[in-house]
Formats: structure tokens, C-alpha cells, sequence
């Protein structure tokens, strides 16, 4: 057995967080529950495809939550009950968030794992440790076999039922990456204090006992943007698509772990760093040049200048190919996402059109804010037509993708797996769907987040405006995110919605042991094969 020492300074064990005192009083307890029914009922826009297609009633369920509300001791049974209630309907944009200091808080392993394939089994393998184990056995390269006496694939399976991915492989990739940090903002502690971890070293099997610690980060890591329940709405936030829980858990990896765990090496000071979201190496695979750009992230405000420094990185790029390696990537500004695509088309890109859900309550809203003018007419006739959506109108302005032109012209590949949320499905949705690029998966199937995401917050500002007296403020700076807008395909595909869905990768590649150890070499080299093809 050995004992390892805490990886990082700033951090105290699990066991002793756990001791924190309530926050919520009980009335906070029932106030949260039914805001979040009537965000649910009223509001949730996939509220009918997710009580079809996983027969679930999360509406009653948070009635049912509120009936049980006396009987419930602490804030850590609510919390657990909640969450419960909210992983059933498989959306990752439809997550609370708890309250603080819960929301600021980071739990963590001080070793990363990551999945490979060897003779078509797949593994897992320790790839990062942080500090110095006792055991100098642990190493990276190592084979996990065990957590807790579990047979490790076993683990992540159980683990995958607890996270709100919208398909099988997208919950087995949230699992894998939330398996040795998880922002406690959005997911339960750990059951466990520590970990008994097996795995196969250098001298066969040996098991090492390793204490969870949790982490207090900047509080703003979570989303990028300041405080979850304050400020007023923008047009920007209105076109958000990101899951916000692996932004925070990308966060995480980075300062934890460093860069090799897959996230971005941010710079500080710039007027616009585009270091921030991606960065671009030319790659020399069989006597060929391409162009490698990593995009861990669309979430930019300043649209202009993201699009603007990317079309500066491919003007440069050599016109073999072009590799866009989108995987883990959280989402973001959708027409951050749908501009891109413009850069690699030389035809018009159709953007995907979004729409509410058509309710009275939606009805009232889009009745007096000027931002949602165009859905209006559609939801004025919900009693006429008795559709349960309104028409679809694109997030991205004509005015933002009609200057926009081709700038790369050789063939492109896109890189996803089942962690490629929201805007980034519209990215690769969309490259399908306007025959732009090819694509690869490390997984058979994207995140499919399908949907423009808001925060409780903004709901309540329009609530305001127009009347709407049961939407009220979240206490306790909770607050609750949820999928406003849905959105649907374009092309042959016209009109199938994306939630839950998304695409099937052109090609399903398998991660190596190189791969995951270095830097994605197979894997590059295998997306520079389907280039060449592509190209003749």
C-alpha cells in the first residue's frame, strides 16, 4: 500500500469539506425546487422530446421533491435528490448549480486517467501524476485495473449512469473526464474519502491508496464570465451554446494537470488572445504538410476577432489539409462556431435556426422583448396551430456571416468525441451538413447538445419585463441552467433536431497508447490518411 502526498498547496482533503455547514434554509430548499418545475414546464424546450424518449416526468418529480422537502435534513440529501432528478433528463445544459461555497469548490485526484485501445481491448492508462507518490511504480503508462476494488470499466459504467450525457458513449466520455476531477458546482462529491487504485506496474499488480482533495478555485473558472446569477442579459449570452460544467472541469485539468491533460495555454495581457480558445502547428505526416488546429473552446464574445485571428492562421496554412481537432470542447458563442465554418466554405453556410418551445409563458416574453421579434408571430398563433414550437430563426446574423469568405481551400477533417457539446455540435453538425469537412470521432457519437443554453438569471430579467409573476430569483446564488432554444438540422436533414441525436462520425478512430501518453501522433497521422484521400 502507499500513501500519497497532497499534489497541489492550495487544497484539503475531502473528508474535511464534507463537515461544511448548510447553506440553504428550508423555504430555500422549496424555492429552488420550484423555480426549477416551472423552468421546467414552462420554458425547457425539450421538455416533450425528453419525456418521449426517456419516459420521464421531471416536472412531477420536482413536485414530488417538494412534497418530501420536510423529510429532507440537510442540504448535501437535497442536493443529492435534486441532481438525481436532473441527471434523468440526460441534457447537459439542464443542470443546477450550487449554491456557494459548493459552486466554488473542485474535487481532485492528483493523477489524470485516459482510455486507449491496445489489440482491440481498451484500457486505462494513468497518464499525468502530480507531485511525488510514494510508490515510484506510479508512473505514467501504467494500466488502472481496479478502483476500489471494482473492476475499473465497471466503475466508469456506474459512474456514466450519474452524468446527464445525451447518449451511451457521450456518458462514458463525461465519466472518463470527470473520474479524477469534477467541479462540485455541478456534480456530487465523491462517495469515496479515498481511492484504493490497482494497476499493473513494473512489478505486477500493486494497489495504492490515494485521498480525494478538493481545491478552491477563481470563482469566475466555472463559466468565464463572472458571477452564475448576476448582470444584466446581452445578446451575446442569448446565443450561448455551452456545457458549463466541462468548461469548469476543462478549467480544472488545466490548472491541475497542465496542458498535456488537453486544454489551452492561456496567456495574459493581450487585447484579444485567441491563445485563450486554440492553438496551430503545421504537422509533417509522410512527406506532406498539414495544418493542426486544437479549438478547446467558441466561448468568445468578441466574434469578429475570433473569426478574424483564425482566418490570419489559415491565410498562412499549407494546403494539403487542414485538421480541426474540436474534441473536449465545451462549446461556446454559436456564431463563433458557424462563422468557422464559413472560413472553409466557398459556399453560402446555412446556419442551424433555433426555437422556443411554444407555451403561454414563452408567449408573453417574446411579446414585449424586441430580441425575440421574429419568433413572435409563431408563438402568437399557439392556440391556432396547436404547434409545440415556434418557427426556427439562425442565432448567427446574416450581417456576421455574409462579409465573412473562404480563406482555407484544401480539404479539411474535423476531430470530435463524445464530450463536443452544444456549439461545437453546431460546428460539426453543420460541416456535415453544408459539405465542409469529414469527419472523425474518437467516440461513435458527439455530445449531441443540441440548443441555445441560459442561465436562470436571464429568465427572470424577461419575466420581469413582461409580467410573468412565478419566475422568481434563485437564493443562496443557486441558480439552474437549462436549454431555451432547440436546435435542428439543415440540408437533406432539414428540420431533425440535434438534441440527443447529433451525428454519426464519418470515421470512428481508436485512441493509441502514444496518443494519450504524447501528443496524439497516430491519431494525426491518421486524419493526414483520410486527407490524402480526400484530396486524390
Amino acid at each position: 500500500m502507499a500513501i500519497v502526498a497532497p499534489a497541489l498547496p492550495p487544497s484539503v482533503p475531502l473528508a474535511a469539506a464534507r463537515q461544511m455547514a448548510n447553506v440553504l434554509s428550508p423555504d430555500d430548499r422549496r424555492l429552488i425546487v420550484r423555480q426549477i418545475g416551472i423552468c421546467l414546464r414552462d420554458f425547457y424546450v425539450h421538455l416533450p422530446l425528453k419525456m418521449s424518449s426517456l419516459a420521464i416526468d421531471p416536472v412531477q418529480e420536482c413536485l414530488n421533491l417538494e412534497d418530501d422537502l420536510p423529510f429532507i435534513g440537510d442540504d448535501t440529501e437535497f442536493f443529492r435528490r435534486l441532481m438525481l432528478t436532473l441527471t434523468r433528463v440526460r441534457d447537459r445544459h439542464t443542470t443546477f448549480v450550487l449554491p456557494y461555497p459548493w459552486s466554488a469548490l473542485v474535487a481532485y485526484l492528483p493523477f489524470s486517467v485516459e482510455a486507449c485501445w491496445e489489440n482491440g481491448v481498451r484500457k486505462l492508462l494513468l497518464t499525468r501524476y502530480v507531485g511525488v507518490p510514494s510508490n515510484d511504480r506510479l508512473v505514467p503508462g501504467v494500466e488502472i485495473t481496479h478502483w476500489n476494488a471494482v473492476p475499473i470499466r465497471r466503475h466508469i459504467e456506474a459512474l456514466a449512469d450519474e452524468n446527464q450525457g445525451a447518449n451511451p458513449f457521450a456518458r462514458v466520455a463525461m465519466a472518463l473526464r470527470t473520474l479524477t476531477a469534477r467541479s462540485l458546482a455541478y456534480f456530487n462529491p465523491p462517495a469515496e474519502d479515498w481511492v484504493s487504485l490497482t494497476f499493473n506496474g513494473a512489478k505486477g499488480i500493486e494497489t495504492a491508496i490515494i485521498p480525494w482533495y478538493v481545491q478552491i478555485p477563481n470563482p469566475d473558472a466555472a463559466t468565464g464570465r463572472g458571477s452564475m446569477e448576476s448582470g444584466d442579459a446581452s445578446p451575446q449570452q442569448l446565443r450561448d451554446g455551452i456545457d458549463k460544467n466541462l468548461a469548469a472541469v476543462n478549467d480544472a485539468w488545466l490548472r491541475i494537470y497542465g496542458r498535456a491533460a488537453g486544454t489551452p495555454n492561456r496567456q495574459i495581457g493581450a487585447q484579444f488572445d485567441l491563445g485563450r480558445y486554440l492553438f496551430s502547428r503545421i504537422e509533417e505526416v509522410a512527406g506532406r504538410r498539414y495544418c493542426y488546429l486544437r479549438i478547446f473552446s467558441f466561448d468568445c464574445d468578441d466574434v469578429s476577432s475570433f473569426l478574424r485571428g483564425i482566418a490570419e492562421l489559415l491565410a498562412k496554412a499549407p494546403d494539403n489539409g487542414l485538421i480541426v481537432d474540436v474534441r473536449a470542447n465545451p462549446g461556446g458563442n454559436v456564431p463563433c462556431g458557424e462563422g468557422l465554418l464559413q472560413l472553409l466554405s466557398s459556399r453560402r453556410i446555412e446556419p442551424q435556426p433555433v426555437s422556443f418551445r411554444a407555451t403561454a409563458s414563452m408567449r408573453q416574453i417574446a411579446s414585449v422583448v424586441e430580441w425575440f421579434a421574429d419568433w413572435r408571430p409563431s408563438l402568437d398563433l399557439l392556440y391556432d396551430t396547436g404547434e409545440r414550437f415556434s418557427q426556427g430563426f439562425p442565432l448567427s446574423g446574416p450581417d456576421e456571416l455574409a462579409p465573412l469568405k473562404q480563406v482555407y481551400h484544401g480539404p479539411v477533417v474535423i476531430i470530435c468525441d463524445g464530450l463536443s457539446y452544444s456549439t461545437t455540435d453546431f460546428f460539426t453538425v453543420g460541416a456535415k451538413d453544408n459539405q465542409v469537412a469529414t469527419v472523425i470521432g474518437v467516440d461513435p457519437m458527439l455530445g449531441a447538445g443540441g440548443a441555445n443554453v441560459w442561465q436562470h438569471s436571464i429568465l427572470v430579467q424577461f419575466a420581469r419585463i413582461a409580467g410573468v409573476q412565478e419566475v422568481e430569483p434563485m437564493p443562496g446564488h443557486a441558480s439552474f441552467n437549462f436549454a431555451a432554444r432547440r436546435s435542428t438540422r439543415v440540408g437533406k436533414s432539414r428540420g431533425i433536431p440535434v438534441e440527443g441525436l447529433g451525428i454519426k462520425p464519418d470515421y470512428w478512430y481508436r485512441m493509441t497508447r502514444r496518443d494519450v501518453l504524447s501528443k496524439n501522433e497516430d491519431l494525426i497521422t491518421f486524419a493526414a490518411s483520410v486527407l490524402r484521400k480526400l484530396s486524390g
